[in-house]
């Protein structure tokens, strides 16, 4: 599967599968990759632990703004492919399901790049 968006929602989905897609993807799979929703139903049990397993990631706080136009902070993690590739994993419990949200961001450059001038601004 190595489609730009991917969106899966099925009962059949588990926390174990969500993660070797992440572990895939961390070892260059998926390349055209930019956007993944992963969706539970029928009120699965869903464990972070394990969707993060052996991810190394970093955890960051995302700002999400809410229907009525308010800032929400929320917690997000960051992952790293081996190219520098950034991807951004989040949660989301709503009535309908429990959500894990993945985005793909270019690769990002390192501070030695940026000091050289190598970013334009």
């Amino acid at each position: 599967m190595n489609s730009k968006e991917i969106s899966i929602r099925s009962p059949a989905l588990t926390d174990k599968m969500v993660n070797r897609f992440f572990m895939h993807w961390i070892k260059e799979s998926n390349s055209r990759s930019e956007i993944a929703d992963f969706r539970f139903v029928n009120d699965q049990f869903v464990n972070k632990e394990i969707i993060l397993r052996h991810l190394d990631c970093q955890e960051i706080v995302l700002d999400e703004v809410k229907a009525d136009g308010e800032n929400e902070e929320v917690p997000g993690y960051d992952i790293r492919r081996r190219d520098a590739t950034v991807g951004t994993i989040s949660f989301e419990q709503t009535d309908r399901g429990f959500y894990v949200h993945f985005q793909i961001f270019e690769k990002k450059r390192s501070k030695l790049e940026i000091q050289e001038g190598f970013l334009d601004l």
